[in-house]
């Protein structure tokens, strides 16, 4: 029995670590509140990679990217295939900048040798919450806004 229960532990662990961690993010909008699934990128590799090659995004999904501090945020979407709104919040969890529809841009130079464009936040931010472009506009998530994880 003992036994079992060890193995059935060890199995859950796996399975655990593979999903990655996730959370559920809650917009609070004039037009009422925006529920989004997101993974957690909290380390430099997870932060790098971000959507990296994702051709698409499950409705109501993105990504949250956790940093240490705060500090003026900047991303590119190197190698990123779909058009992104990037959501900055300060520390205490209020947008400060959007980012809407952040242009994929599928290597470190495009076609006429550009390289990727920077989408910097306006103010420091401690998070940043990458979904689908567009999606920020449709439920009207704007600066000064406070939001749940």
């Amino acid at each position: 029995m003992k036994k079992n229960l060890i193995i059935f532990c060890v199995i859950f662990l796996v399975f655990l670590y593979g999903c990655g961690a996730q959370s559920l993010v809650t917009f609070h909008t004039e037009k009422g509140d925006y529920r989004v699934n997101v993974e957690i990128a909290s380390t430099d590799e997870e932060r790098a990679k971000g959507l990296m090659a994702r051709e698409t995004l499950e409705k109501d999904s993105g990504m949250l990217f956790v940093f240490e501090e705060e500090a003026l945020r900047a991303f590119w979407m190197k190698n990123t295939l779909i058009p992104l709104d990037m959501i900055f919040l300060s520390a205490n969890k209020k947008i400060v900048s959007i980012t809407e529809n952040a242009a994929p841009c599928g290597n470190v130079e495009d076609a006429d040798g550009a390289k990727c464009k920077l989408y910097e936040s306006l103010k420091p931010a401690k998070y940043v919450i990458e979904i689908a472009g567009g999606e920020a506009m449709k439920h009207e998530i704007e600066p000064g806004q406070a939001v749940e994880f």
